[in-house]
């Protein structure tokens, strides 16, 4: 069989395959320390070599993986922006107003959008 140029498309920089399939982009440690720094959570390299690491129990703290291939650790980049937007709609959600009600409520609306305001 041979391979043509439509068969093997390259995503584009979305992350989202020629079908509309979003393709998993794996990243290493120092990437993740740059996401994680474009979002504000400033962490050198020790941090998050530890974040990486497992424990005693042979738990990580973040899903780090081992690439088979390259012997390096990689996560998902989507992953790793999803556990903090989480972990803040978590935070958020659990502060109370006077009432004892949810300030925020954080579901998507029709139009796809994770805020709204009760």
């Amino acid at each position: 069989m041979k391979i043509t140029n439509a068969s093997c498309r390259i995503p584009n920089h979305t992350g989202k395959g020629t079908r509309g399939l979003k393709i998993p982009y794996y990243i290493g440690l120092e990437e993740a320390r740059e996401v994680l720094a474009d979002m504000g959570i400033e962490l050198n390299s020790r941090q998050m070599k530890r974040a990486a690491d497992k424990d005693a129990s042979g738990r990580r703290k973040l899903p780090f993986f081992v690439d088979p291939i390259e012997g390096k650790l990689k996560i998902e980049k989507g992953t790793l922006v999803r556990i903090y937007r989480e972990l803040q709609i978590e935070a958020e959600n659990s502060v109370k107003d006077q009432y004892g009600s949810a300030l925020l409520l954080h579901t998507p609306n029709e139009s796809g959008d994770l805020w709204r305001q009760r």
